[in-house]
């Protein structure tokens, strides 16, 4: 007979709303291991049963292929004697005590983008969206420990649809704490400078023309957007547009400090500056900071860029598309 182990494990850091409770049920399904899962004060709480060498390769996928935005600090470890469990087991967080770390906000990920950009489905064009792995943490969240009803689409009750999705093991969204979809979650709405309710998704406001186009057609036409994404707002107007980048700039009180390009894709990056290889990476890593490097004169004039965009600098500062909205818009 086959020997079996069993081990506590407690992770700290950067633990709690980075996906680590499905991601750690796949990886022991997928290593035939036992035990459960949850959030706890201070981090998350790991119980692994099984063959010595299979809780060795959980082990090992954590370390190597871990959900995006995992941050370990400390990994403690105890074994403990076999219990005899067969399943593994998502479990409900323990409240109280000292907090983990605040997990960030994770850009939206491929299969999500495909599903947005999709002809037809549920989320077809639909800004909130996203899965288990990708998505808005920090920007929702009230409280740890990672739980729906501490966030702020607690009082969007899920659909059968998105509850189904939730509780199905082998579904990637999976114990998706921010999971919606345009019947049971949150809408887009434009409004004026006034806050008066220009267009609307909304079942109860929805209007012929959509938010994004509302927004889309400001743009065009040399005007101002704030768009809400991942941690607040953004100002955008259109950098090919000297008379709307001035504007900006008056409105704001920023007569010449560089502005940051929102761009689509890392091509388009490249056409406009010179990049290193760290240069990209960052770009377009989890994190989607705003990276500064030398303009290609050339590439800005044939994209037709303001020059009032970074008047005062050989640089030109760009940030990649992180939340659902911005690839919308672009």
């Amino acid at each position: 007979m086959a020997s079996r182990a069993r081990e506590e494990l407690r992770l700290a850091g950067v633990v709690q709303g980075v996906g680590l409770r499905p991601w750690a049920a796949r990886r022991a399904r997928a290593h035939g291991l036992a035990g459960g899962i949850a959030n706890a004060p201070g981090g998350v709480v790991v119980t692994l049963e099984g063959d010595p060498a299979a809780l060795a390769a959980w082990l090992s996928d954590l370390v190597h292929d871990p959900p995006p935005g995992l941050r370990v600090d400390r990994l403690e470890r105890r074994a403990l004697p076999p219990a005899g469990e067969q399943a593994f087991r998502i479990l409900p967080s323990a409240a109280g005590g000292p907090a983990a770390g605040w997990p960030p906000d994770i850009p939206v990920c491929q299969e999500c983008l495909d599903e947005i950009y999709a002809s037809r489905g549920r989320r077809a064009g639909y800004a909130f969206t996203h899965c288990a792995s990708c998505g808005p943490r920090a920007s929702v969240l009230r409280t740890l420990p990672w739980d729906r009803e501490r966030t702020t689409l607690a009082p969007f009750s899920l659909c059968a649809d998105c509850r189904h999705e939730y509780e199905d093991e082998s579904d990637r969204r999976h114990h998706a704490e921010g999971i919606a979809c345009p019947a049971c979650g949150p809408a887009l709405t434009a409004r004026g400078a006034d806050g008066s309710l220009l267009a609307s998704d909304a079942a109860a406001t929805r209007s012929q023309t959509s938010p994004l186009a509302r927004a889309l057609e400001t743009i065009a036409a040399g005007g101002i957007v704030a768009v809400k994404g991942y941690g607040g707002y953004h100002l955008a107007v259109d950098a090919t547009n000297e008379a709307a980048v001035a504007r900006l700039r008056k409105r704001k009180g920023r007569p010449a400090k560089p502005l940051a390009l929102l761009i689509h894709d890392l091509e388009t990056a490249r056409a406009i500056a010179v990049l290193s290889e760290a240069d990209e990476t960052l770009l377009a890593g989890d994190l989607r900071p705003v990276v500064v490097a030398p303009k290609r004169p050339e590439g800005c004039a044939a994209l037709g860029i303001a020059p009032s965009v970074a008047p005062t600098t050989s640089d030109h500062g760009l940030l990649l598309p992180s939340a659902p909205l911005h690839h919308l818009l672009l």
